[in-house]
């Protein structure tokens, strides 16, 4: 078997298998399953006898992450790691790795690192660990093929930014321009793309702003055409014209001094904020 360790845990071997109290679910127990929620795939495993849980998630743009979680999480000591390991009947085409590093709560432990060469193992057909000097909980690979490959589905299709990243996005504008720059329309595309994969978003509010230099009616009029641009750049990545709303305000509402250069920089701008309902 190769061995593949990430970060080295400081085990007593044979400490571990004098003491440790082994749990392999059993298979007509083990149910993987997976969940497509808006920009977010999970991938879990549950074991009620145990109270051990694990996910797999991926947020959009975001990389994989693994949580184990349960009532019984607080029964694994400071020597807790996760590990995957080959299925009972062994076999040197699996590889293996091993993390020790998480952020503890109460019930919980995220992998700070590896949780991409865990889910690899998994994805493999690995077996997933959770040990500690005292006791285990193994989930057997078993009953996870419509779930892993609607996980894989998922997770393929996934926008490459977050609600949570997109939810308000501000672009600004120099003095005078009155059109995206290539750079915000790519940032722009991307946010179009969570609009149409996430069916919550019902609505996209988009408001243009200006400085207070110049004349107020230009001022809004200004506004009101950057927010113009910002739309159609949306409207031609595919999101429709009657789910955003546009808004012109002129210099009614700065964020920053208009006394300033720096400020009125940062006035000058379209705000874009999804609604999810």
């Amino acid at each position: 078997m190769k061995y593949q360790a990430l970060i080295t845990a400081a085990l007593s071997s044979a400490a571990f298998v004098s003491n440790a109290a082994d749990y392999v679910v059993p298979f007509d127990e083990v149910q993987w399953k997976a969940v497509n929620d808006g920009d977010t795939c999970y991938l879990s495993v549950e074991d009620s006898h145990s109270g051990i849980n694990a996910k797999f998630d991926v947020v959009a743009g975001k990389p994989i992450s693994l949580v184990i979680s349960g009532r019984s999480v607080g029964s694994f000591n400071d020597s807790m790691v996760i590990e995957t390991e080959p299925p009972v009947w062994g076999s040197a085409l699996y590889e293996s790795t091993m993390v020790n590093e998480f952020i503890r709560k109460k019930k919980s432990a995220e992998v700070i690192q590896g949780a991409d060469f865990v889910y690899r193992d998994v994805m493999s057909g690995a077996w997933l660990t959770v040990r500690d000097d005292f006791h285990s909980v193994t989930f057997p690979t078993a009953n996870m093929h419509s779930a892993t490959e609607t996980f894989q589905s998922c997770t393929t299709a996934l926008p490459p930014v977050s609600y949570q990243e997109a939810r308000k996005t501000v672009f600004n504008f120099k003095s005078g321009a009155l059109a995206l720059t290539e750079a915000q329309r790519e940032q722009l595309s991307e946010i179009s793309e969570l609009v149409l994969f996430d069916k919550r978003i019902k609505k996209v509010m988009i408001s243009g702003h200006s400085d207070s230099h110049g004349d107020t009616v230009v001022n809004l009029s200004v506004s009101r055409r950057r927010a113009d641009d910002v739309a159609y750049w949306m409207m031609l990545a595919g999101v429709p014209k009657e789910k955003m709303e546009l808004r012109g305000h002129g210099s009614r509402y700065p964020i920053a001094t208009n006394n300033t250069a720096e400020g009125r920089d940062k006035n000058r701008r379209v705000e874009v904020e999804l609604v999810r309902k």
